[in-house]
C-alpha cells in the first residue's frame, strides 16, 4: 500500500473517532441548547443530535418524556433522524420505546409508537399491538392500530385486529376495521354500518365510522351515508366526501372516472373540489389522460380550480 496512502487512512479514521467523540461529549450541552436555546439554536442542536445517532437517544427520550416545551416537536424530529441508522435500534432503544408507548400523556406515547413501528421487529410489532389492545387511553389505542397497519408484516397482527372488532369501543371497532380494509379485509363492515347508524350529529365516533367506511370502500356503505347526509342538513363536510370517494371507487374505467373527477372538482361542498384535485394529481402522475384533465381545468381562467391546477402541474414532470 502506498505510504501517503497509509498515512492519510490512518488520519481519517483517527479523525473519526476523534469526532465521535467529540459528539458524545457534545450531547449534554447539545440537549440544553434544545431546551434553552433560541430558536435557531434549537434547529441547529436538534440537527446536530439527529446526527450523532445512537448516542443521543437515550437524551432525546428524556425529553420526549419530560419536556413540554417548544423542544417537544425538534426531539421528535431528531429522535426520528437518529433511528434511520439500523445501528441506533438496539435491544435497549426497544425497551425503553415500548415502556414510553405505555405512558398516559399522548405524545409520548405516540412518538414510541412511531419510533417502533421503524424497528421491523416481531417485538416491536408485538409492543405496538399491546398497546392497541389495552392502553387506557382512546387516542393513543387508535394511534396504535393506524401505526400497526401500514406494517410489513401485517398479517401478524391482522387477527388481534379481528378480535378488535368487538371492542366495547365504536372507535376502536372503526379503526379496526379501517386498518383490515387498507390490507382488503371487509371482514369489520357490519360493525362500521352498525356504527354509523347508531353515531350523533358531530360526534368522535361519527367521524371514526365515516373515516371507516371511506376505507373500507364498500358500496353498501352508501345508501347509509346518504340517509344521514339527508336527515341532518346541512350535511357534515366528511360524509359529502366519503360518499363521493365511494361511489369514484365504484367506477371500473378511466372514462367514468375521468368524467367523475371532471364534475367533482367544480363541488365546493364539503371539500369535494379538494378530493379531486388530489386524486387526479396522483392519477396524472402515471397516466396521461388524467393529465389532460388537469391541463383541461389549468388552461380556463373560469375555473374555480384553475389556478391550483396550475400550481399541482408543476409537480408533475
Amino acid at each position: 500500500m502506498n505510504h501517503s496512502f497509509k498515512i492519510f487512512a490512518a488520519t481519517s479514521f483517527t479523525s473519526l473517532i476523534l469526532a465521535e467523540a467529540v459528539a458524545a461529549a457534545d450531547i449534554p450541552s447539545l440537549v440544553d441548547k434544545l431546551k434553552k436555546g433560541n430558536p435557531g439554536e434549537q434547529v441547529a442542536a436538534a440537527q446536530e443530535l439527529g446526527n450523532a445517532g445512537k448516542d443521543a437517544i437515550p437524551s432525546l427520550l428524556d425529553v420526549i418524556e419530560h419536556d413540554k416545551t417548544r423542544a417537544l416537536p425538534l426531539a421528535r424530529a431528531a429522535l426520528e433522524k437518529a433511528l434511520q441508522e439500523p445501528s441506533s435500534r438496539t435491544e435497549d432503544v426497544r425497551g425503553r420505546l415500548i415502556n414510553l408507548s405505555k405512558k398516559e400523556d399522548f405524545t409520548a406515547a405516540s412518538t414510541a409508537i412511531d419510533s417502533l413501528g421503524t424497528f421491523d421487529q416481531a417485538e416491536a410489532d408485538d409492543a405496538i399491538a399491546d398497546v392497541a389492545k389495552s392502553h387506557p387511553k382512546q387516542e393513543v389505542r387508535t394511534h396504535a392500530i393506524r401505526r400497526l397497519s401500514v406494517l410489513k408484516q401485517f398479517d401478524r397482527q391482522a387477527p388481534m385486529l379481528n378480535d378488535l372488532l368487538k371492542d366495547p369501543s365504536p372507535i376502536i371497532r372503526d379503526e379496526a376495521a379501517a386498518a383490515l380494509g387498507l390490507h382488503g379485509d371487509k371482514s369489520g363492515l357490519d360493525a362500521v354500518l352498525a356504527s354509523l347508524k347508531q353515531s350523533k350529529d358531530k360526534t368522535p365516533e361519527r367521524s371514526s365510522s365515516v373515516y371507516a367506511a371511506e376505507t373500507l370502500g364498500d358500496p353498501n356503505a352508501i345508501p347509509v351515508l346518504e340517509k344521514i347526509r339527508d336527515a341532518e342538513p346541512p350535511p357534515e363536510a366528511h360524509i359529502v366526501r366519503a360518499i363521493t370517494v365511494l361511489k369514484f371507487k365504484q367506477l371500473r374505467d378511466d372514462d367514468s372516472r375521468i368524467n367523475f373527477l371532471r364534475e367533482s372538482l367544480r363541488k365546493k361542498e364539503g371539500n369535494v373540489d379538494r378530493w379531486a384535485l388530489g386524486e387526479t394529481l396522483t392519477r396524472a402522475k402515471k397516466s396521461p389522460e388524467y393529465k389532460a384533465l388537469l391541463q383541461e381545468v389549468a388552461s380556463d381562467p373560469k375555473h374555480p380550480m384553475q389556478r391550483d391546477a396550475v400550481s399541482v402541474l408543476k409537480n408533475i414532470k
